[in-house]
This record gives structure tokens, sequence and C-alpha cells, in this order.
């Protein structure tokens, strides 16, 4: 039976997950909508944001649109 500090530890792994996969989910949805409006492929810079965050947004918004 796991001890009550591992039950913490891994409610707090848990959460810091779901935060991630949200602010994930921000970055990739505003790069989506940035790379839409720039005629660039939506699908792979919401992938691109969504793993690489902000770094992928400031390239985006350096780059002309096509």
């Amino acid at each position: 039976m796991p001890s009550l500090k591992l039950l913490r530890i891994e409610g707090w792994v848990m959460e810091g997950l779901i935060i991630l996969v949200v602010v994930g989910g921000l970055f990739g949805a505003a790069c989506a909508t940035i790379a839409e409006k720039k005629n660039r492929d939506s699908q792979t810079w919401f992938w691109l944001g969504f793993v690489f965050g902000l770094f992928s947004l400031i390239i985006l918004l350096c780059l002309p649109a096509k």
C-alpha cells in the first residue's frame, strides 16, 4: 500500500502535467490562429506552439505572411 507522502507527490506531478497541457494548448491555439492569418499551415504551428511555447510564437510573429 503506497504511503501518504507518495500519493502527495503523485498528485503534485499530475497537477504539473495538467498545467503543462493547458499552457501548451494556449500557445498552440495562439500560434494556429496567427499562422492561419498569415496563410501558413495552422496544424503544424499548433503543434510547434504546443511543444515549444513562447519561442514558436515569437518566431511566427517575426515571419512575413505568405
